[in-house]
């Protein structure tokens, strides 16, 4: 049996002698799942992705699972301007073995759009060819960091429903940080409230809404409303949005 992603007592700190951002965290994270991780912004999340990725070597404790073949999808796509998106996906290829580039850009709904610069796509298909580059590798695990926050609603969501079909099918580990608080119900298996620093749990929610998921579906708004109990009376709370953006 495969084993899962997990810490163990796991504190990180910029520097000797600073104050943690993450101080004795364990998580067990299932191989195979879609995990979010839902807190305000500074509290540590993005630093704990990374420590997941084993990016940058924790201070103290362990990250244990973390598999061979990861890849990471930020907000911005960071595309090469100069190169065509066949080329920007292709990327990987330097590294690792990966899928032909027109198969993972087929994979992602841009069939076609091989030879275009990345001047020549919308924000929704610079962020498909993102997610295409990495998922060219055949990851085990997907690190997304806010990916799809600066998208406007309709193409967010069409974006989200393939991402999830994609690791529903191909059955990858997905990590998604997120202060979304629909997102991440109506996309992840399970939800993890964090707050900090130092970054802590305050929360665990089991979600099972069916394969045929909609962030409309009447069973999200309570469970919306369960996480966002959990993060009522901070200061900062309002930034942890639950309603849809508009379409």
């Amino acid at each position: 049996m495969t084993p899962p992603l997990q810490t163990h007592d796991l504190s990180w700190a910029p520097a000797p002698g600073a104050e943690p951002v993450i101080s004795r965290l364990s998580l067990e994270l299932p191989r195979g799942s879609f995990v979010a991780l839902v807190g305000p912004s500074g509290c540590g999340k993005s630093s704990l992705l990374r420590l997941l990725a084993g990016l940058r070597p924790p201070s103290s404790g362990t990250v244990s699972g973390i598999p061979e073949q990861k890849a990471f999808v930020f907000q911005d796509p960071a595309l090469l301007p100069w190169l065509t998106v066949r080329e920007n996906v292709a990327l990987p290829g330097k590294f690792s073995a990966i899928d032909p580039p027109e198969q993972a850009l087929a994979r992602v709904g841009l069939a076609g759009l091989e030879h275009r610069l990345p001047r020549e796509l919308s924000g929704g298909q610079a962020m498909r060819v993102s997610l295409a580059r990495a998922l060219v590798s055949r990851p085990e695990l997907v690190l997304l960091d806010e990916a799809f926050t600066a998208l406007d609603g309709v193409t967010r969501r069409g974006l989200q429903r393939d991402f999830r079909a994609l690791q529903q099918a191909v059955g990858f580990t997905a990590i998604l940080v997120t202060h979304e608080l629909t997102d991440a119900v109506w996309l992840a298996d399970r939800v993890i409230a964090l707050d900090g620093p130092p970054l802590r749990v305050i929360g665990r929610l089991e979600v099972s809404l069916g394969p045929n998921r909609d962030p409309e579906a009447p069973g999200v708004a309570p469970l919306v409303h369960t996480l966002a109990g959990w993060f009522s009376g901070r200061g900062d709370a309002g930034e942890l949005s639950g309603r849809p953006r508009s379409m």
